[in-house]
């Protein structure tokens, strides 16, 4: 998960096993399904936001964020981009919005993940 911070954006992620072993002590954003170099199944990952107090801060984004991954996931490429092209303007630090957005363009015309459930394959670490 570490090597996937550096293409996220983020500071701290978790796999779905760990994540559900903790999900009402903590405020998790899911961030989608990937393949890591190395493996052969996807994995479900979520970003660790904070304290699960911290919730309602992060509900907004989150939201917003669910709604471009679930476009995305579905191969729903243009809707995706619509969707992700919005958060900037409140958002303009937010690491995963920029990478689906750089990613999506790398999507185009391709089916939704080589495992058909829209994850997304790194092929480097």
């Amino acid at each position: 998960m570490e090597g996937l911070n550096k293409y996220l954006g983020t500071q701290a992620l978790v796999t779905e096993a760990c994540y559900v072993e903790v999900p009402d002590r903590f405020t998790f954003r899911p961030l989608g399904k990937f393949i890591l170099k190395g493996f052969e199944r996807a994995f479900r990952v979520y970003e660790l936001c904070g304290s699960r107090e911290s919730a309602p801060e992060f509900a907004e984004l989150m939201a917003a964020f669910a709604l471009g991954l679930g476009h995305s996931q579905t191969g729903n490429l243009a809707a995706a981009r619509a969707a992700f092209l919005e958060l900037p303007q409140r958002w303009p630090a937010d690491g995963p919005t920029r990478f689906y957005l750089h990613t999506l363009d790398e999507l185009a015309g391709k089916p939704p993940g080589p495992d058909g459930t829209g994850s997304i394959e790194l092929k480097v670490k």
